[in-house]
């Protein structure tokens, strides 16, 4: 569970390996951990280019910042096209900044995913595209936390639409209410138990969706009030 282990992964890895068929959640996963990593000068660079020079990603990660600031290295990859350089990386004997691999037509079998797997420091992530249900899900529930309420048939509409692309909904939501959405995540509660007379019972269990928003922003529709229960 990508999402559970995000915060962690930030805080004790330095090397991010992100896979599969679903590039645009392999993507998403990458600019997550990004996102909690913080602040920090961003350094771009694709598996082409270190299949050239495989020591540039050892020399980058080493580096200091022109700002001072901290860094973190971004590579686009296809295949195993970066592996030498990941391998060149792991053999330095100096931490260096967080690095973060997003690999096209790589799978967790590939030669870099091995290489990574056990690896302290290390974490290897593999993403499938969603399904119909599960974006439709996903889209209700950004529904309920943007306060509008979308019955199934609604939310499977959308999720059609948008080529069953979570970050379209999101990206709805942020023009909505002008904020950037760094996260939705869901909890179920259990409903509370109630006793009238003689007789006890509970309530139905409800869900709620939790938004994280980027720092200093909020939603007015929030402030004050509580999920809807139902």
């Amino acid at each position: 569970n990508f999402q559970g282990s995000a915060a962690k992964a930030a805080r004790e890895c330095r090397v991010f390996y992100f896979c599969g068929p679903d590039e645009a959640g392999a993507s998403d996963a990458a600019n997550r951990i990004a996102g909690l990593l913080g602040d920090a000068e961003k350094v771009e660079m694709t598996g082409a280019e270190l299949r050239r020079d495989p020591v540039r990603l050892a020399d980058e990660a080493r580096s200091v910042s022109l700002f001072g600031d901290k860094r973190v290295i971004h590579v686009r990859a296809t295949g195993d096209d970066a592996f030498d350089a990941v391998e060149t990386l792991l053999a330095s004997p100096v931490d260096g900044w967080p690095v973060l691999i997003v690999a096209a037509s790589a799978t967790d079998k590939s030669r870099i995913a091995k290489l990574l797997d056990g690896k302290a420091g290390a974490m290897v992530a593999m993403f499938y595209p969603p399904d119909l249900r599960a974006v439709a899900d996903a889209v209700r529930d950004m529904g309920d936390a943007a306060g509008v309420r979308l019955n199934g048939s609604l939310a499977e509409r959308i999720a059609r639409s948008t080529g069953l692309a979570t970050r379209m909904a999101r990206s709805a939501i942020e023009k909505l209410f002008k904020v950037k959405v760094l996260e939705v995540r869901t909890q179920i509660c259990r409903g509370k138990d109630k006793r009238i007379g003689r007789f006890t019972g509970r309530r139905p269990n409800w869900k709620k969706a939790i938004v994280t928003l980027a720092a200093g922003q909020s939603i007015d529709f929030f402030e004050g009030q509580q999920a809807p229960q139902g």
